[in-house]
């Protein structure tokens, strides 16, 4: 799924344990790896018998952007080092709606989203982002809020579409 890698934000983003495993939980799904015992079993020792709820919402919300997003969105394959702007735009969501009384982060996370799908958000798609985001929230555990770099239109352009 790798396309571009001018694109890539190596180094300059920090996440932490949770942000990577939600991260290759993405990654996974994209390619069809839901059903990976490793995947599953990070989730299991994280949220208990909620994993596997939590990776087919994580799948679905994945499909959703994949089918919504105009210009398709990037995602790179499991276990690559690299993260794509996308990537953290998708994180910075899901940490955004976790923290929903930080208006400023919420609306940066949102016109993220919207140049990410080319449009407005449709209700599937906040129904999937608020859905995955209420489970990962499950235990206290809570998203890094990843920073969020000016996305340029060159960035948008290298997309590569995932159904």
């Amino acid at each position: 799924m790798q396309l571009h890698s001018a694109t890539d934000l190596d180094g300059s983003v920090e996440l932490d344990d949770l942000d990577r495993a939600v991260l290759w939980a993405m990654r996974s799904v994209a390619v069809g790896r839901a059903d990976c015992p490793s995947l599953r079993r990070t989730f299991y020792d994280l949220y208990g018998p909620a994993a596997d709820q939590i990776l087919c919402g994580l799948l679905v919300m994945v499909r959703l952007l994949g089918v919504r997003s105009a210009e398709g969105f990037r995602l790179h394959m499991p276990g690559c080092s690299a993260v794509s702007r996308d990537e953290v735009l998708i994180l910075a969501a899901l940490a955004a709606v976790q923290d929903e009384g930080l208006s400023d982060a919420r609306a940066a996370a949102d016109a993220g989203l919207v140049r990410l799908v080319g449009g407005p958000l449709d209700a599937s798609l906040s129904s999937a982002l608020r859905y995955v985001a209420e489970l990962l929230s499950d235990r206290g555990r809570r998203l890094s809020r990843p920073d969020l770099a000016p996305c340029t239109g060159a960035d948008v352009a290298r997309r590569r579409t995932i159904h």
